[in-house]
């Protein structure tokens, strides 16, 4: 169990927020768990769940990214499992960063309002993992690690 520094109360082993009022829980495990490093990036990402309807697509914000996946926070939950097909916006490049993805993990961090979506990548052009790395380093120069 995790005791929850805002509540006091204890939320089950591997949660993101607390099981109780909902904020994020302080925990290093996940970035622990990373291959890549990720940095707090406030981007726009549409995305768009391959093999559903157009109005599954959405247009959400990126919370952190990484070359190897993307936090997403959205208003309606991905399906875990789902195959994406993204499109991100990044500072650093002329166009948006296409690529491929999946969803791995789905936390609700605003009762029936906001979720976080764990997304890695599965293909990821060599021009656009480019263009991911030069933003991180960008980022990370800037002080922007997360």
């Amino acid at each position: 169990m995790t005791k929850c520094p805002f509540c006091a109360k204890q939320s089950p082993p591997g949660r993101v927020t607390c099981w109780y009022c909902g904020k994020r829980l302080p925990s290093w495990e996940g970035a622990d768990r990373r291959e890549f490093v990720r940095i707090e990036a406030n981007v726009v990402v549409r995305y768009e769940i391959i093999g559903a309807t157009a109005a599954d697509n959405r247009t959400v914000l990126a919370g952190n990214i990484g070359l190897g996946g993307i936090l997403l926070v959205s208003e309606k939950p991905g399906p875990i499992g789902s195959n994406l097909r993204l499109s991100i916006k990044i500072p650093t490049s002329e166009r948006p960063v296409e690529l491929l993805g999946r969803v791995v993990r789905v936390e609700e961090i605003t009762q029936d309002v906001f979720y976080d979506i764990g997304i890695i990548f599965t293909e990821v052009p060599p021009g656009n993992r480019a263009s991911i790395e030069q933003f991180i380093e960008q980022r990370r120069r800037k002080g922007g690690t997360g």
